[in-house]
């Protein structure tokens, strides 16, 4: 994503992101498919040697097929930086995860906790004396940045736990093997894909980025409130499809989008660190969200992963998280936006939305 924020920095831009949506998606559909394939046959554990095939044809094209961009230079890499804000983002990802087996008050979740909070004390600290710093906290003052990094936490957390959600209902409420519900999922993706090459860059070229994003956030909240009346026993057709395809459609309004608002708000030499906070937020958002909702999951069925009313209040409160983050990006960043546009005239107005 960052090497298309660089590659793009003018109207293309919007046509580029859309593209790069639409290929996530489809990436997905295959990843889904061929997980689900993968995990009947071979096991859970075979999944992992799959993306080493991927991963190496991948640095093996992208040098022939990308175009070179030139950095900064004279910029040293700071090292140090890169390492405590990984190991922050590392032991947040741990912890959260272990939160469903070992729960919220365990002394093994406490501590990984504040091993995440001195890691993240400690790369403040370091950014700010670090004569080229990782993250300048100059971008982080920025109340667009900040604010759209924390909603792609929120949003990250309310997508990426619908799909696990969806995943585990589909084989332990409607009890399909894993490569039934690998198929059951592909619907999802190919109308991800359809929004985000076909009908993304028009709403985003009428209504902006801002305004697309909350649209998207409010149509993932409404599927997540239809797959939560889909209790089993339940039919795929008539009670999980049409939220998987509100859910699909919801992420690829709102995805994309969150990116380009902070994008847009910094200079275009730091559109890529712009997209790298926006990926780190989302990806930790999605590893907090898993946890929590299965965490409301098995509390509210009664037993780790069982189908019923668990599924029902994950649901819920994923659709209450989604709904959450319109919320405070209408009202923290639409508004703003909104009256700085008034003052820069109608160009900027219909860019940033």
């Amino acid at each position: 994503m960052s090497l298309l924020l660089v590659m793009f920095p003018g109207a293309g831009r919007a046509r580029a992101m859309s593209a790069w949506g639409g290929a996530s998606t489809l990436g997905g559909a295959g990843g889904v498919l061929l997980g689900g394939l993968v995990t009947g046959s071979l096991g859970w554990s075979a999944v992992f040697l799959v993306t080493v095939p991927v991963s190496a044809a991948a640095l093996l094209l992208a040098p022939r097929l990308l175009d070179a961009t030139r950095g900064v230079g004279g910029r040293r890499f700071d090292a140090v930086g890169a390492a405590t804000v990984t190991g922050a983002v590392l032991a947040l990802v741990h912890t959260a995860l272990g939160v469903p087996t070992h729960g919220w008050l365990a002394a093994r979740t406490v501590a990984g906790a504040a091993v995440a909070l001195a890691l993240l004390a400690a790369f403040v600290v370091v950014e700010r004396a670090a004569s080229d710093p990782l993250v300048p906290l100059d971008v982080l003052a920025s109340r667009t940045v900040a604010t759209g990094t924390a909603l792609a936490v929120l949003g990250g957390a309310a997508r990426a736990s619908t799909f696990v959600l969806v995943a585990l209902h589909l084989q332990q409420g409607l009890l399909l093997a894993p490569a039934a519900a690998g198929l059951a999922m592909v619907p999802t993706s190919l109308t991800g894909f359809v929004v985000s090459v076909v009908v993304l860059p028009r709403v985003l070229r009428r209504a902006g980025p801002v305004r697309t994003m909350v649209a998207g956030l409010v149509v993932l909240a409404a599927g997540q409130v239809v797959l939560a009346g889909a209790s089993a026993p339940a039919s795929y057709a008539v009670d999980v499809l049409p939220g998987l395809l509100l859910v699909a459609t919801g992420v690829a309004l709102s995805f994309t989008p969150t990116t380009m608002v902070v994008a847009d708000a910094v200079p275009a030499h730091r559109a890529g660190l712009a997209s790298g906070l926006v990926s780190t937020g989302t990806q930790a958002g999605a590893a907090l969200g898993v946890a929590a909702f299965a965490a409301v999951a098995t509390a509210s069925s009664g037993g780790a992963g069982a189908p019923g009313p668990g599924f029902t209040a994950a649901f819920l409160a994923a659709a209450a998280t989604a709904a959450t983050t319109a919320l405070l990006a209408s009202t923290l960043l639409l508004r703003p936006v909104a009256h700085r546009d008034e003052h820069a005239g109608r160009g900027a107005a219909g860019h940033r939305g």
